[in-house]
């Protein structure tokens, strides 16, 4: 293997060592030149973006109508809520932006706090792979607790969002890059720990990527993973009305509708979120068949997830005339900040939630 130069390259070098195989052919054997890193069995190229801090593990991607839509409506809210924050980010900036991330996540009783840090702190230096990383605020944070990081996501202005951040944080080691979550080019059993927030219920087949985490899992590894639920204030009683008012529930599949009336609506181009699935305790037991269940919790209610005109608006000034303010460590994971969870909204997200907390193992066989 010839050697890269560049400490981006160097970072890369590490991980072809220990992590990466081709998702083609599935070979560990590459070759590396300052753009490509070419699969020595198949010859499949991926580029390399060195200014970037990435990799591009993405040929077949550009084949699939699907998933060019979800890239298309994913980066379209990447520039809504991250660009302009990465444009002017700096080390200085970053530290702030994730001490008051972990304090928010703290009081809302987040994933990233509650399942995941614990993790970290329980063991150093763990090798962790997380799963559409958005802006990588979640990816930085656990960097920041002494995680090895890396990080993938489809859409490639969010995987060099992500690099950027991991690259002032830590060890400053982090390594990002664009592939498929149903396709990882990872090889198998390699990771202590895989994470994704509010993602793979996203994917053309959750289970195809689920079955992905299992294999890239070390045996009694944990995979630590938000999926929406069904059973929630958010899906009854705003989603499916609106589905209803817009006909498309009439005559979408279930996870086409669902994606046209969540996570917002595009501002530069035209693609809307393709694909959204919730899920019942059952059907999430029966995803992760192949775990055993640590742990399953449900939280995230707000008191605007009802479909009312101007509720938003509403619950804002109530929260205002409160003498409440908005936290500041909202904005590098959604891009402002905002009025977090009420003690009120807390206790009711444990029973009409609209996300499942889920902790898995990997068993040893």
């Amino acid at each position: 293997m010839s050697k890269p130069t560049g400490d981006f390259l160097k970072i890369l070098e590490e991980r072809v060592k220990n992590e990466l195989q081709c998702p083609a052919c599935h070979s560990r054997k590459f070759k590396f030149s300052n753009t490509y890193l070419t699969c020595e069995s198949c010859k499949t190229e991926y580029g390399i973006d060195v200014a970037s801090r990435i990799c591009s593990f993405s040929p077949a991607l550009t084949m699939n109508k699907t998933k060019n839509e979800i890239m298309e409506w994913w980066g379209d809210l990447y520039e809504q809520c991250y660009a302009e924050g990465d444009s002017i980010l700096s080390e200085e900036s970053l530290e702030k932006d994730l001490i008051d991330l972990e304090d928010m996540f703290n009081k809302r009783e987040h994933l990233a706090y509650v399942e995941m840090l614990p993790l970290l702190k329980v063991s150093k230096g763990l090798r962790v792979l997380e799963i559409g990383p958005g802006g990588g605020g979640h990816a930085a944070l656990f960097a920041r607790h002494g995680a090895h990081m890396t990080s993938l996501d489809i859409t490639p202005s969010r995987a060099v969002s992500t690099a950027l951040k991991l690259s002032h944080v830590g060890d400053k080691n982090g390594f990002s890059c664009q592939g498929d979550s149903e396709n990882l080019p990872f090889a198998d059993n390699t990771f202590d720990v895989v994470y994704s927030n509010g993602v793979l219920h996203h994917t053309t087949s959750t289970k195809k990527a689920v079955d992905e985490v299992y294999r890239v899992l070390k045996p009694g590894g944990k995979t630590v993973l938000m999926l929406y639920s069904r059973h929630s204030a958010e899906y009854w009683v705003n989603i499916v009305p609106r589905a209803i008012l817009n006909g498309e529930i009439f005559y979408l599949n279930e996870e086409n509708w669902i994606g046209r009336v969540t996570e917002g609506k595009p501002k530069f181009g035209k693609v809307k979120n393709p694909i959204t699935r919730v899920y019942s305790a059952k059907e999430i037991k029966d995803l992760l068949s192949s775990f055993e269940m640590v742990s399953l919790r449900k939280g995230s209610f707000h008191f605007n997830n009802f479909m009312i005109p101007g509720l938003n608006k509403f619950r804002n000034w109530i929260l205002t005339k409160m003498g409440l303010k908005r936290h500041p460590g909202c904005k590098i994971v959604y891009g402002e900040p905002r009025f977090i969870d009420t003690k009120t909204e807390l206790k009711l997200g444990k029973y009409i939630g609209y996300g499942w907390n889920i902790v898995g193992e990997k068993p040893f066989k």
